[in-house]
């Protein structure tokens, strides 16, 4: 994940120039109260940060728990990085769009039906625009500006045909 330039370690890292390496965050004084609190152990966490310079030149700093440098090499981390977006999109929709967070009820079997309703939603609405992407492409004749759907309308156009 991304994390923020501000820590005092993410700091050192970036002054360093290297593009990868394995450090220890200790737990901050605010974390050592809630931890202790909670039972929870107070030692550092030992974990990998990643440098991917992005087309603006400007350095994304990235942590993950693969701290292995021989089996997770450095090159791998950009890639993956810039495919996250996909994925982020996603829980956008699910987050935002369809409310997944919302349950109509406590009950387990009702948080169910509704997760599954929502994801079920989410899927006839991609399931539409692929489809209708593909027709979309055969009829592009002379138009500058190609077509795109609004995945937001899709959903809104279906949410009221599946009980949540």
């Amino acid at each position: 994940m991304r994390i923020v330039k501000s820590s005092n370690v993410v700091k050192a890292f970036l002054e360093s120039g290297k593009y990868s390496d394995v450090v220890d965050f200790p737990c901050i004084e605010k974390s050592l109260r809630r931890c202790r609190k909670d039972k929870i152990s107070t030692e550092s966490l030992r974990l990998r940060l990643v440098r991917v310079d992005l087309p603006s030149g400007e350095p994304e700093v990235l942590v993950s728990s693969l701290t292995d440098l021989q089996a997770y090499p450095t090159a791998l981390f950009a890639n993956l990085y810039h495919q996250r977006r996909g994925v982020k999109e996603d829980y956008k929709v699910l987050k935002s769009r369809l409310n997944i967070e919302n349950y109509s009820s406590v009950s387990v079997e009702a948080a169910l039906q509704d997760l599954h309703a929502k994801l079920l939603t989410k899927n006839l609405a991609a399931s539409a625009i692929y489809d209708a992407k593909r027709k979309i492409k055969k009829h592009k004749n002379n138009r500058f500006y190609e077509y795109k759907i609004n995945f937001t309308f899709a959903i809104n156009q279906l949410k009221d045909n599946v009980t949540y």
